[in-house]
């Protein structure tokens, strides 16, 4: 009877479980995203026979909110549609390779597939756009086209997942500590996490700072690296080593400025500033 009621109590877990999950949902709005964890996956515009951007050119955003959402081509992630260019862009189906600007979705916490229907999404799936060929394609909100382009959350994993990631604000010269943590860490072979550092700007990786094979066994890691020699925002990339992993990678941007001595007035200024103010009250009281 105990072991009845042990799994009646499973099910009802596992039931609220998948009814709390954050599903994957898209919808087309004009001039921003504003539902609760959305995303701007990328831009028409117009809602019918139009063309696409991924630079924020134009006002129909295509919203998408879910699980842990971003728009990342990386981890767990699935390319939705490929576009001709940045912007006022033809579009083609994933599976095709004339173009070379990917649109992604991807989940922290979420395995991610898309796939493209000739009449209708199946059950579970989010209509993201449709278009109008499976090449150099216009594109429209779902109601547009027939051909639908189709994405779906699958079931989280109980594979090691990149929990959290973090790395402190530093002066120039200083190294940055870099702390994450990881759940279910104990697989075969152990779990082990590399780190990469990028510039923001240029998006080219730091020689020389970027280290492998960190042992994540205990389930989290904290360390120090460095050191940046020049003012700016700089991207650390935690990346889970091999496949065997649900959230596999996490990336957090921090800051490198300059330190307080850059900004201290030098002594002889100050004195000539005593100087010339004494100068001014000598020659207001001689003139009176």
């Amino acid at each position: 009877m105990r072991f009845g009621k042990t799994m009646v109590l499973l099910a009802f877990f596992i039931f609220f479980s998948n009814a709390f999950a954050a599903e994957l949902a898209c919808s087309v709005q004009n001039g921003a995203c504003a539902g609760a964890g959305e995303i701007n996956l990328f831009q028409m515009n117009a809602t019918s026979n139009a063309h696409a951007s991924s630079d924020d050119s134009y006002s129909e955003k295509v919203c998408c909110s879910g699980d842990d959402i971003d728009s990342l081509c990386s981890g767990n992630f699935a390319v939705a549609l490929k576009l001709s260019a940045t912007t006022n862009a033809h579009v083609e189906q994933s599976d095709q390779s004339n173009y070379g600007t990917d649109v992604c979705i991807s989940s922290l916490s979420r395995p991610v597939s898309c796939s493209y229907r000739d009449t209708a999404c199946a059950a579970g799936e989010a209509c993201v756009a449709s278009i109008s060929g499976v090449t150099n394609a216009h594109i429209a909100d779902c109601a547009g086209y027939t051909k639908k382009v189709c994405c779906i959350f699958g079931a989280a994993s109980d594979k090691p997942s990149l929990d959290a990631l973090s790395a402190t604000t530093i002066t120039v010269g200083q190294d940055t500590r870099v702390s994450l943590t990881v759940s279910n860490p104990v697989v075969a072979p152990a779990t082990t996490v590399s780190l990469k550092f990028f510039d923001v700007v240029t998006g080219i990786e730091l020689a020389g700072l970027g280290v492998a094979g960190i042992d994540l066994s205990s389930g989290s890691y904290s360390g120090m690296h460095g050191p940046f020699d020049e003012t700016g925002n700089y991207r650390v990339v935690a990346t889970i080593d091999g496949a065997n992993c649900s959230v596999c990678e996490r990336s957090v941007i921090f800051s490198v400025i300059k330190g307080a001595e850059a900004f201290a007035v030098p002594e002889i200024n100050i004195a000539l500033i005593v100087v010339l103010a004494f100068t001014v009250v000598l020659i207001v009281r001689g003139g009176k």
